[in-house]
């Protein structure tokens, strides 16, 4: 199979569409966009998730996960308008749960309406501040 050889047109078109600034690739049209900071602000993002995704598993262990989605709107309105969002995921840390129950007026509480009291104090514990949980003992 024989390549294509550009004929003398072909090549002074190319020339021609080369020096207006025509974006052949995605990678040249990404770039272009918001003049190079919509790229630039990706790449932040990226590093962020890497970063996320490394400090969720050596804190909480599993497989985390994220996303970096990328949506881009076209717009013809006498000449085109582009417009990019930019959304990250990150893992969420996992929370606690707690158990409460009903009171026969039906307010949630933290002691079994059921069960006979055996202390008279019954103000929920104070909640410390996650600093100062590491300092408790």
């Amino acid at each position: 199979m024989t390549e294509h050889q550009p004929t003398p047109a072909e090549i002074k078109d190319h020339e021609q569409e080369m020096n207006t600034g025509a974006l052949h690739t995605f990678e040249d049209f990404f770039r272009s966009l918001e003049d190079g900071q919509l790229s630039a602000d990706c790449a932040v993002k990226i590093r962020g998730i890497f970063q996320g995704l490394t400090n969720h598993l050596l804190d909480h262990g599993g497989k985390p996960s994220a996303s970096l989605t990328i949506k881009i709107d076209v717009k013809l309105d006498g000449q085109f308008e582009v417009k990019a969002t930019v959304t990250d995921k990150l893992p969420v840390a996992p929370r606690g749960k707690s158990s409460l129950w009903q009171t026969p007026s039906g307010y949630p509480t933290v002691a079994n309406p059921k069960q006979m009291h055996m202390f008279a104090d019954r103000r929920p514990r104070a909640v410390l501040e996650p600093a100062a949980r590491g300092s408790v003992g």
